[in-house]
């Protein structure tokens, strides 16, 4: 969207990262053209990447945003939040601190980048969605830590 968009990772994509990066080379760009050297791969890759792996007309790399969008909202995370995470951009166009607050609820988002990798190491694990939903919804102890520090943003 062509505006500065701070995204809080989670302890496990701090790790693949660190390990991409030792398989890349150490580069300028952790996901690097094969073809077209100094520059990063293009928009389709990932999307051929998942037609390799089976995933023809089923899942598409967009869809990773749509599946975290909906199962966080079943899980009743706050949508602004959630929002802002993606990029979903919801203020107004003559907002005049819009161009400066890139760091809007970033405590609260970072904390929902771990319950988002927690949930999926979870289901990786073969947890059900009632084992995710009380571990991490709207009852639950991560939740009650997240809802003290959206309360102080």
């Amino acid at each position: 969207m062509r505006q500065p968009h701070i995204v809080p990772l989670s302890k496990q994509a701090i790790e693949l990262l660190e390990e991409l990066q030792k398989l890349t080379g150490g580069g300028e760009f952790l996901f690097p053209s094969f073809r077209k050297p100094g520059q990063v791969i293009s928009a389709t890759t990932l999307n051929k990447a998942l037609e390799r792996m089976g995933y023809l007309g089923r899942f598409s790399s967009h869809g990773f945003r749509a599946t975290a969008t909906t199962l966080l909202g079943l899980l009743s995370y706050p949508e602004n939040r959630v929002d802002l995470q993606l990029a979903h951009s919801r203020r107004k166009k003559d907002s005049s601190r819009a161009p400066y607050d890139h760091t809007k609820y970033i405590a609260s988002r970072k904390i929902i980048m771990q319950d988002w990798a927690d949930i999926l190491d979870a289901l990786a694990d073969g947890a059900s969605m009632e084992q995710v939903m009380e571990g991490f919804g709207p009852l639950s102890d991560r939740r009650t830590a997240l809802l003290r520090v959206t309360e102080r943003e």
